[in-house]
């Protein structure tokens, strides 16, 4: 019994001892492999941190090689503002005291020579004083404008300034410049659908081209409220011009256009930055449509609806080359001349020294073509994001003026420059050609509608264009 007991102890410690260590070798494997994963792992962390190092430099270089811009730029317009601000005063003062003097001057004058034929001079010289008195307020008036809205810029400008100086500020991803005309009421409207979008780290540039309404209260009252709205007034220069001087001041990676009347989509603008970010295009196009404002302008203006619709038959999403692009959309009858259904790259613009031609109507025109046949990366997302009002007393409500004609003859002017500067494909020719016939014919058209007689165009022609307009479009052998 005692042997059978000892072979018992004996065949359990074996069995025992042997399957300890099976399990300590089992172990023993799993550490191994735990270890060189856990050595695989923290390679693939330090990796990581590498990268997340690189990128955190880069993107703080980034930052404050664009900080350092910006703080010089704002440095050198803040220096600008300055020197036109104590013009502007030395100037109304000027004009106070050299209006005195001459006012004092003619009615003295004025006396003498009634005086000397006899005249009763009282009533003359006092009708006269007042006249002049009602023309120099008028005239201190209109100075006093342009000061105010000197005065505002230049404390947008410091905002702009103080904000671009906090190292933390987001990165501006988009830049929207909205020109602004007597467009009170829509501009809130255009507003609300903008400061609404699902989107961040976006600014908006308002520029109110000597508005005679209220639009520069308003956008005022929006800057107030959204410290990324930044307000900007300027004299009457036009549409092209307020667009430059929006684009002097933006900051974003990419820039987009919006006309005070029209309004964007709801939350269209994430989809379409992500995409023109990710896949780093130059130019990314997209679609809007059109509105009436009334039903009786429907009726008065049916060619709009069809002809001016703002939407496109297919989607050109493959990445190309902007030429590429422009004749493909022309064959389809794609192609929309029209500025702001497109998202533009900043650093594009500036590198190829874009801008919109001023003193004219129709800017879109030349300055689209030139943006699309310049860009290197370009594609369309067949997405509705824009809304376009058609309105009474706009530019396509209007009647023709000698303006009308002046600013189609300088655009066929300007798009034969760009299609001899520009170096086109063979295709992209034959489409500028026809364009510029088209132009031609629309000149032509409207120089007959509008009944100006060329001879007697004086307000935007002068004696050289004219000559010009004679030869180029009035000449049916051309």
């Amino acid at each position: 019994m005692k042997r059978l007991s000892a072979f018992a102890k004996s065949v359990y410690r074996r069995f025992f001892v042997t399957s300890n260590r099976k399990i300590l070798w089992q172990i023993t494997d799993k550490l191994v492999l735990l270890h060189k994963d856990a050595a695989a792992l923290s390679k693939e962390l330090a990796a990581v941190e590498r990268k997340n190092a690189e990128t955190a430099n880069l993107s703080r270089d980034k930052l404050q090689t664009n900080l350092s811009e910006v703080s010089a730029q704002i440095k050198e317009v803040s220096q600008a503002q300055h020197e036109l601000n104590q013009s502007l005063q030395d100037k109304l003062t000027e004009l106070d005291r050299r209006s005195e003097k001459k006012l004092a001057e003619l009615c003295n004058t004025t006396e003498k020579h009634f005086s000397e034929r006899g005249i009763q001079t009282e009533k003359h010289v006092s009708d006269f004083k007042a006249q002049s008195e009602r023309h120099l307020a008028e005239l201190k008036e209109l100075m006093e404008c342009q000061l105010r809205a000197t005065l505002l810029n230049a404390r947008t400008i410091e905002r702009l300034q103080s904000s671009h100086q906090n190292c933390f500020l987001p990165y501006i991803k988009l830049s929207f410049i909205i020109p602004v005309f007597n467009g009170e009421l829509y501009l809130t409207e255009c507003l609300d659908s903008v400061v609404s979008q699902d989107f961040n780290n976006f600014e908006v540039l308002c520029v109110d081209d000597g508005s005679t309404d209220h639009s520069g209260e308003i956008i005022d009252e929006y800057a107030y409220k959204y410290p990324f709205v930044h307000a900007f007034h300027t004299t009457n220069q036009g549409l092209g011009a307020a667009r430059n001087y929006g684009l002097r001041y933006a900051h974003g990676e990419f820039v987009s256009f919006v006309d005070s009347d029209d309004y964007l989509k709801k939350d269209v603008l994430r989809p379409l930055y992500e995409e023109a970010s990710t896949r780093e295009l130059d130019v990314l196009y997209f679609d809007g449509d059109t509105v009436y404002e009334d039903p009786a302008l429907e009726q008065q203006y049916p060619q709009y609806k069809k002809g001016y619709s703002l939407s496109r038959s297919r989607e050109y999403g493959e990445v190309t080359d902007g030429q590429s692009i422009y004749c493909a959309m022309r064959r389809n009858g794609d192609y929309r001349e029209v500025v702001w259904l497109q998202m533009i790259r900043r650093a594009f613009l500036e590198n190829t020294g874009l801008h919109f031609p001023e003193g004219m109507l129709h800017e879109d025109t030349v300055f689209n073509f030139a943006c699309m046949t310049l860009a290197k990366r370009a594609a369309h997302r067949q997405i509705d994001a824009y809304t376009h009002r058609i309105r009474q007393n706009s530019l396509m409500t209007s009647p023709l003026t000698e303006k009308n004609v002046y600013s189609t003859f300088r655009c066929f002017l300007e798009f034969a420059r760009l299609s001899l500067a520009l170096s086109l494909t063979d295709e992209t020719a034959q489409w500028a050609q026809k364009t510029l016939r088209n132009l031609r014919s629309l000149t032509l058209s409207r120089y007959k509608q509008s009944g100006v007689q060329i001879d007697s165009c004086n307000e935007y022609f002068n004696a050289a264009s004219r000559a010009l307009f004679k030869t180029m479009i009035l000449d049916q052998k051309l």
